[in-house]
This record gives C-alpha cells, sequence and structure tokens, in this order.
C-alpha cells in the first residue's frame, strides 16, 4: 500500500479500503476479532498510486500457551486479475442467448443466467 507500519495500526487500515467495500469489511473483522474467530474477505485496497485493487484478506487468531489473546496473523493477497476474469466471465453469460445454470451436486441452482429465466 506504500503506507507506514504506524499508519496502519489501529483502525488505520480501513483508510485505504475503497468507501464501498469499508463498512461490510470493518463488519468482517469485528465480528470476527469479537469471537476470536479466524475470517476471511475480499476488498478493495487502495495501493501508493492511488489505484484500486481487489485482495483475498485471511487472518487467524493467535494465543499465548496461557489462552490469552495475541492478536492475528494474516495474509493479503492481490486477487485483481481473477476479479476482471470473473467480471468479463459474467458478461458473457449474461449476453448469451441460450438458457445457462450451474447445479451443485445436491441439486441446488447456483446460478441462472438472464436468458434462464425465459424457460422457467
Amino acid at each position: 500500500t506504500g503506507r507506514a507500519i504506524d499508519q496502519e495500526l489501529g483502525s488505520g487500515w480501513t483508510e485505504g479500503v475503497h468507501a464501498e467495500d469499508r463498512h461490510r469489511c470493518v463488519g468482517v473483522y469485528k465480528r470476527a476479532f469479537d469471537a476470536r474467530e479466524p475470517f476471511t474477505m475480499e476488498y478493495r485496497l487502495r495501493r501508493s498510486d492511488g489505484e484500486y485493487r481487489w485482495v483475498l484478506v485471511s487472518g487467524t487468531p493467535r494465543f499465548a500457551a496461557d489462552g490469552a489473546f495475541l492478536g492475528y496473523i494474516g495474509s493479503c493477497i492481490d486477487i485483481t486479475e481473477r476479479k476482471l476474469a470473473e467480471e468479463k466471465f459474467q458478461l458473457v453469460l449474461d449476453a448469451a442467448p441460450n438458457a445457462m445454470i450451474m447445479v451443485d451436486s445436491a441439486g441446488v441452482i447456483n446460478f441462472a443466467n438472464a436468458s434462464a429465466t425465459t424457460v422457467f
């Protein structure tokens, strides 16, 4: 992000989160933090050049030998290229003249394109 570590401490890390993602992102973090549970989330994060990139962030709580909560160990992976590919794929599916439906192994429909609405 190009920010110094002291800028990221406390709630400073939220300053780089895209405004449209911030409320959801902080909510996920607070719920996990309060419960001392692992979390995973995707959001847009601003780089030092001002460009927003999609990131996949995961955190795992860390505890001392006596069980005291020490904080989180986490990772942040740039998934921008994956998100762009997903958007292109969605555009193709939505523009397809034929109905397309994805069903999981339990028989639950987890995707239907716009053309599928004309079939059902």
